[in-house]
């Protein structure tokens, strides 16, 4: 079941595939902390952002931010405003897109960027929470990830929490 709105800028909207119940007020929030390693090369890269992207009364509204150490020293940092959230069927998978409003090094203007989460719940038994880095893109690309979805290696976080709630 699909539900859409708009934030009341041109294309941007929400979508929650999972059921929502009367009054829900959806909402994507948390910090993931993780690292990756090159299986050719062996080299490291760390990860970590917050997203927060709440969705209320037919708007969504909020913001990512990503911090990335590459393994030749050099730190990139980005932020951007989100534009569009789509929580799947399973109701704890959200892919969240949004316009690059500043990064370092700088990107060109009009870049958009996107991630997915994916709560794997709070239990002491559950699995970690998964996550994809943020990845940026030409004007659309924010969009169709939230409608179709790129597909985004899930790793788990090593710190943090994340917060699907349909």
């Amino acid at each position: 079941m699909a539900c859409g709105g708009s934030s009341g800028r041109p294309g941007v909207t929400y979508r929650a595939r999972a059921p929502l119940d009367e009054g829900a007020e959806p909402e994507v929030t948390g910090h993931v902390d993780f690292t990756r390693t090159n299986v050719t090369t062996g080299a490291i890269t760390h990860y970590r952002y917050s997203v927060s992207a709440i969705m209320r009364d037919g708007t969504v509204s909020g913001e990512f931010e990503e911090h990335i150490d590459l393994p030749s020293g050099i730190m990139q940092d980005s932020h951007a405003m989100v534009t569009c959230v789509t929580i799947e069927a399973d109701g704890r998978t959200a892919r969240v897109g949004g316009v690059v409003d500043r990064a370092t090094p700088a990107l060109p203007e009009g870049t958009e960027g996107w991630l997915t989460v994916q709560d794997n719940g709070e239990g002491a038994n559950d699995p970690p929470d998964r996550a994809s880095a943020a990845n940026a893109g030409m004007a659309g690309s924010a969009e169709f990830h939230c409608l179709t979805g790129f597909n985004r290696t899930l790793t788990p976080i090593e710190h943090g929490n994340i917060q699907v709630r349909p």
